[in-house]
């Protein structure tokens, strides 16, 4: 992570509430390499369980992003 957060500017989007998001960050002792933290608050909402991400709202072009996303299926039934 040390190296990572030399090299890039290292955000957190997560679709969990914020207080989740830091929580974990904390958890991992990994939130200082962070500069900024983005939760549900800042993803659309298309249903009670279905938030979208806007990467839009972090105002870089795409070419310049590495995305990273880890979803971990749930089943509700």
């Amino acid at each position: 992570m040390t190296r990572m957060a030399r090299c890039y500017n290292l955000v957190l989007y997560t679709s969990g509430l914020k207080e989740y998001a830091h929580t974990i960050l904390k958890l991992m002792k990994i939130d200082h390499y962070f500069t900024k933290v983005l939760h549900r608050m800042h993803c659309a909402n298309h249903s009670e369980r279905r938030f979208e991400k806007n990467l839009a709202i972090l105002r870089v072009p795409l070419r310049d992003i590495i995305l990273l996303d880890v979803r971990i299926p749930i089943n509700f039934s």
